[in-house]
């Protein structure tokens, strides 16, 4: 792949945008690049990082890129994504890691229509940074008979913070302490005993005072808000990663012939199969008993040409390279017999070529009744480079189904709901969840509760998994930030001990009290 070089200049276009919404203003994003593209995307935060949901138009030359957003006040990060593969920052704008050793642009969007530095005592408060949502768990959490209040302003911006609460007639008032800074805010934590409450923050720098909320109205707190429950193993449990194919090979009857093509395109699988298998799991799980584990987590085990399996082709079987049906619920029951969990891999962003909906799109093309299945730019649709289909990371061999279409979220929550009720599972995780819509991760939580109520739900997000974790779709996910932080400091030793100490920090008040405990914590993973 060429190097690019890119010469991005970010413009500001200000002005108010009234509406009874939240106000927005037009941001203008622009590349330069030192040689042509085919195709350059923007994504960010304001678009859940999504390479190809905000293309860039072109210059006669195809080397200036540009496209216009309208964003809401506040910080938010970008990457620019050419050729739909390679990503680069705006060295023009200022960038901050993103807990995973990643750099990522920022443009802080105000309406007063410049970027101001942050400066303790300017008597100027940056009100885009402020904030307080008392339905987020991690700003407003009762646990045990207290309660956990948090409010973030931008960083180095604030001289001081005060809480009033009012109970029964009295108001009391507390400063609230800083509890930890990162690369854009600061995060103020209180700590009072939990009751029915009314409270508002007082926010002051030199002579600017800012109330929040505005003018005269509270924040009330009932006894019973805000309630989330995640299961009690969780937080002692002891997991081990397997990828069936790689673990123990039980039974070669099934191993598959590494030499031969394992779909139509021709591709020959590179990584190679190893013959490991569901039997051998079962055969070794003595073992991975002596060893301490106690739940096991298995990468995708339904029906696929890889050795991965993380390109499905059929949800309703288990890939006959591992096994059978019968071997994952021989595995389950025997789990369950040791006092042991099973928690298996979730792929419900995107499937294989051999998918039954894609392949009738690739045989009727315009005419499928599958075609909504799935995001088609134009026709014809063919399994090759740079496809007319959005699939992951635009692999050809990996279409994304489009969630917005409620015949695809009943047929992937159906199976859902069969293999958790089937196999009594303790437990999902979720590939790539960012890149589906919360709405599907809202219907899939109540499925997987009815089938089983102790299922654990963890999301495989690599950055602040806060808003996740708000009771209505996961109660964990597998947490990349620990990793980079412990690794950081204990094996590569880029980090110093006061810069540990501050990521712990971040961490712990990052996620609700509840998840905290219940983190998926490794420090190697198959990716």
């Amino acid at each position: 792949m060429q190097r690019r070089t890119a010469i991005a200049t970010l413009m500001l276009l200000m002005f108010w945008a009234g509406s009874a919404q939240e106000p927005t203003y037009p941001v203008l994003f622009r590349v330069a690049l030192e040689r042509p593209a085919e195709k350059v995307y923007l994504a960010g935060s304001f678009n859940e990082w999504q390479p190809r949901a905000t293309p860039m138009q072109p210059d006669a030359e195809k080397r200036v890129w540009t496209v216009t957003l309208q964003l809401p006040p506040g910080a938010h990060q970008y990457k620019f994504v050419v050729n739909g593969t390679d990503w680069i920052t705006d060295p023009k704008a200022p960038t901050i890691d993103d807990g995973n050793g990643n750099l990522n642009s920022v443009v802080w969007v105000e309406p007063d229509g410049y970027h101001r530095a942050a400066r303790i005592g300017d008597g100027h408060i940056t009100r885009s940074g402020v904030h307080h949502n008392p339905n987020d768990l991690r700003d407003r959490n009762p646990i045990q008979g207290k309660l956990y209040l948090r409010l973030r302003t931008r960083k180095d911006d604030v001289a001081q913070v005060l809480l009033f609460y009012r109970q029964n007639g009295r108001t009391q008032r507390i400063e609230m302490t800083p509890f930890v800074s990162d690369a854009l805010y600061t995060y103020y934590r209180a700590v009072i005993p939990e009751m029915d409450l009314e409270y508002w923050f007082e926010l002051r720098d030199g002579n600017a005072r800012l109330r929040l909320p505005d003018s005269n109205a509270r924040y009330r707190h009932r006894i019973g808000d805000n309630r989330f429950e995640v299961p009690d193993w969780a937080q002692d449990a002891v997991y081990y990663q397997i990828m069936p194919d790689r673990f123990y090979n039980a039974d070669p009857s099934n191993d598959p012939d590494a030499s031969k093509p394992i779909d139509f395109t021709g591709r020959i699988e590179g990584d190679g199969f190893y013959g490991g298998d569901l039997q051998g799991i079962l055969k070794r799980l003595d073992y991975l008993r002596e060893l301490g584990v106690d739940t096991l987590y298995l990468t995708p085990v339904f029906d696929s040409v890889t050795h991965h399996n993380y390109d499905i082709d059929d949800y309703e079987r288990v890939d006959p390279q591992i096994g059978a049906d019968a071997d994952l619920k021989a595995l389950a029951d025997a789990l369950h017999q040791h006092g042991m969990r099973l928690v298996l891999d979730g792929v419900f962003n995107h499937v294989g070529i051999y998918f039954f909906a894609f392949q009738d799109l690739l045989h009727h093309q315009e005419n499928s009744p599958f075609r909504d299945w799935f995001i088609v730019e134009r026709f014809p649709v063919a399994v090759e480079p740079n496809p007319t289909y959005w699939a992951w990371w635009n692999i050809p061999y990996m279409p994304k189904l489009n969630h917005n279409n409620p015949v695809v979220r009943r047929y992937l929550l159906g199976l859902i709901e069969r293999w958790t009720r089937e196999l009594n599972l303790d437990g999902w995780r979720l590939d790539v969840p960012n890149e589906v819509p919360d709405v599907f991760w809202r219907e899939f939580r109540p499925v997987v509760r009815r089938a089983n109520p102790n299922a654990i739900l963890i999301g495989e997000i690599w950055d602040d998994a806060g808003r996740w974790l708000q009771g209505d779709m996961f109660d964990s996910v597998m947490n990349y930030v620990w990793r980079g932080a412990v690794l950081g400091f204990v094996a590569h030793g880029n980090l110093k001990p006061s810069q540990f100490d501050q990521r712990m920090a971040q961490l712990r008040i990052m996620y609700p009290r509840q998840s905290r405990y219940a983190m998926y914590n490794m420090l190697s993973s198959h990716d």
